[in-house]
């Protein structure tokens, strides 16, 4: 009988009542794997959406200068409840050993509906949850035990059952390019929404990010996941970049270097290949969902 192969990361999808807030959650569990320094490296592309991340068990380092060519230079243990802002560049963590950990991300305009943050909060930063929530939401969200809970959905859920009941239904994205067309269609609808200029500071409101960049971040998704059906071949540029929107390949091979700090040819191989892009995986497993 073929031995299974444990899994060490996982995709959590929201569940319809959560879809129109929570974009997607995953789930990394390394207890009991043998994995070299390298494979503990978590590679995560920039993304417009912030995150709340639970660190069950082991220990999660930032890794401080993922640009430099030299050793990499590790921060000290991030909080056990974190909240990331929105990342306008590719980012890194790293563990010294095993680890357990949950990461929820969420629609960047849902978050005044559901903490009462301002868009723009924690851009480019990660922060102790605490030093944005008080109580009794902030209870909510830390009191949990992973052995006690199914999965982050679950949890999120029930932490915000209060909630839920105040809150307006909000369609589900699903994507990023959908997300995009539905704060279009929300800005329509507003006295300030009428024009090019009046719709961009609309979004840019409720999102803390200018719609330029949404756009850049909804091109890199969309072509990530037509080269899904390609297999993330070395060409796979030229089978997507116009399908994707780009005027040419170089428009697309900088941009995705810009998202995920690496060029594509090198970045499809790395997504096959490398343990530490187990992000980049799930991310392309919920994109053929």
């Amino acid at each position: 009988m073929p031995i299974k192969k444990r899994v060490t990361s996982q995709l959590h999808l929201p569940t319809p009542a959560m879809a129109g807030y929570v974009y997607l959650a995953v789930e990394r569990d390394t207890r009991g794997m043998c994995l070299t320094d390298r494979q503990r490296f978590n590679f995560y592309p920039a993304s417009p959406f912030p995150t709340i991340s639970w660190i069950f068990e082991g220990e999660l380092h930032k890794v401080e200068d993922l640009d430099s060519a030299r050793v990499p230079r590790i921060s000290e243990p991030l909080p056990r409840v974190l909240f990331a802002g929105p990342q306008s560049k590719p980012s890194a963590s790293w563990s010294s050993g095993e680890v357990h950990a949950w990461m929820v991300s969420f629609y960047p305009d849902a978050l005044s509906h559901l903490f009462g943050l301002t868009a723009e909060v924690a851009k480019d930063e990660v922060l102790p949850l605490d030093h944005l929530l008080s109580a009794p939401l902030l209870h909510a969200l830390q009191q949990t035990n992973a052995s006690q809970a199914c999965s982050p959905i679950q949890h999120i859920e029930t932490a915000l059952g209060p909630v839920w009941r105040d809150l307006e239904v909000r369609n589900s994205a699903s994507n990023m390019r959908r997300w995009l067309r539905f704060l279009a269609n929300q800005a329509t609808f507003t006295k300030a929404g009428r024009g090019v200029r009046q719709l961009q500071r609309l979004v840019r409101d409720w999102t803390g990010q200018s719609l330029r960049d949404l756009e850049l971040f909804s091109r890199v998704e969309e072509a990530f996941a037509l080269s899904q059906k390609t297999g993330l071949q070395i060409n796979w540029m030229a089978d997507v970049a116009i399908d994707a929107g780009y005027s040419d390949q170089s428009h697309l091979g900088r941009e995705v270097k810009r998202v995920t700090g690496f060029s594509p040819k090198l970045f499809s191989e790395l997504v096959k290949t490398d343990e530490a892009f187990w992000m980049y995986r799930l991310l392309g497993e919920y994109l053929r969902e």
